[in-house]
């Protein structure tokens, strides 16, 4: 896993999420958000790398995951 740290007073927001009932969206907007989807995310043929499709049951663990190593998410809606 990729651990990318930046000064607290550069910190923004690395991924947004959208809670779309049967999955949730998954949207990183920084380089090291997209680094990291990179890094530790294989893609099917059909998602997108922009707006990424995780099942429901795997989103708390990513959340808290994300979170540990300094990422920030925030709720799109």
């Amino acid at each position: 896993m990729v651990e990318i740290s930046l000064p607290l007073c550069m910190v923004k927001t690395d991924f947004y999420f959208r809670n779309a009932i049967s999955f949730i969206s998954l949207m990183p907007v920084s380089i090291r958000a997209e680094l990291w989807v990179k890094e530790n995310i294989t893609l099917e043929e059909w998602q997108d790398k922009n707006e990424i499709a995780i099942e429901p049951r795997m989103f708390e663990d990513m959340y808290k995951g994300l979170i540990k190593i300094g990422m920030v998410i925030e709720s799109a809606s």
